[in-house]
């Protein structure tokens, strides 16, 4: 895992494998999303894990990409869903962690083995303001807050076969 800290963000990252991995585990959660979502595994990035231990966070932010990234999006297409599966609960009493959206007044408390799924654009593609979301820091100095960040093009990813 690398330590990631920017202005936004002061989470741990680590990503698994290429878009078809070999790992029997990463595969099978990749088949998952593409059957629940409708879209192929072609069009899911490499699985990301994130860490969050007290006091880190992951400002608000859009996961579809800004204006900059031309190229990446002619190439792939925009995010169009994301999933956030947590890996493990909040601890009793734990009243942080939470992934919060604030445009929505909404906070979804981590739940081991549960998933959120939101768009990140509209049906025909534009970019839709309402995801904004962060991922609020853990208040407990023992709390651990884990999950995997997967992310769902609107075309087939540069480089990826199959689907």
């Amino acid at each position: 895992m690398r330590g990631s800290v920017t202005r936004v963000r002061t989470s741990t990252t680590a990503f698994l494998g290429a878009p078809h991995s070999s790992d029997q585990v990463v595969a099978r959660v990749r088949r998952r999303i593409a059957r629940f979502s409708g879209y192929r595994e072609g069009e899911i990035e490499p699985l990301q894990v994130v860490r969050y231990q007290q006091g880190q966070k992951y400002e608000g932010h859009h996961d579809f990409f800004d204006i900059c990234d031309v190229g990446d999006k002619q190439s792939s297409g925009r995010r169009q869903v994301t999933f956030l599966i947590y890996l493990v609960g909040m601890p009793e009493g734990e009243t942080g962690g939470g992934t919060g959206f604030p445009d929505l007044g909404l906070v979804v408390a981590p739940e081991a083995g549960s998933a959120i799924v939101f768009n990140d654009c509209l049906d025909g593609g534009a970019e839709d303001a309402r995801s904004l979301h962060q991922g609020l820091p853990p208040l407990q100095p023992s709390t651990v807050k884990m999950a995997i960040n997967a992310w769902i093009r609107s075309h087939e990813i540069a480089g990826a076969m199959g689907g």
